[in-house]
């Protein structure tokens, strides 16, 4: 590729994106040192009309839920108290794995250690947000009560030249 692109020929390779984050790779923390991210899911499925995503980074995949229990785990024994759970749609966590319930599990787990105070979630689409989810984050200590919704899902003409479910078919 390198003589390739040195002789001025256009190279684009790009391999099978399945590529998912472990617990297991090193942590660089470049946050303030009482909060981190942590991607729980890579890739996405929405196919949005104006979004290159699912092409570059693949269909979605949830991470174990295990694994991220353990990555925060690891962060809170080095100080962090507060952990910002992201993907690019993070409502549909474990959806690839066919349960709708995968996210308000994942709050009652990470709600349940000890050293973190507080989890907040990125990037939730309206049409994946549940009574259930709503609930459970209602009923975490340690959830924060608010919901990061994107401007453009409270207008069902941008949804629909967007590609995505109108925002009233959400709850």
């Amino acid at each position: 590729i390198v003589k390739k692109t040195g002789s001025g020929e256009r190279i684009s390779e790009i391999g099978r994106p399945d590529f998912l984050y472990t617990s297991r790779a090193p942590r660089f923390v470049s946050t303030a040192p009482s909060y981190a991210y942590i991607k729980i899911a890579e890739g996405c499925d929405n196919k949005c009309a104006y979004c290159i995503i699912p092409k570059l980074r693949g269909r979605y995949r949830s991470r174990n839920a295990a694994d991220i229990v353990r990555e925060t785990e690891n962060l809170c024994r080095v100080g962090i108290k507060e952990i910002v759970l992201v993907a690019n749609d993070t409502t549909a966590y474990y959806s690839d794995r066919n349960s709708s319930s995968g996210l308000p599990e994942l709050l009652e787990r990470l709600n349940n250690i000890e050293k973190l105070r507080r989890i907040r979630i990125m990037y939730m689409h309206p049409a994946r947000i549940s009574g259930k989810l709503v609930e459970k984050m209602n009923s975490l200590s340690k959830t924060a009560s608010y919901f990061d919704i994107p401007l453009q899902h409270t207008d069902g003409d941008i949804l629909k030249k967007m590609g995505r479910p109108p925002f009233e078919k959400a709850l």
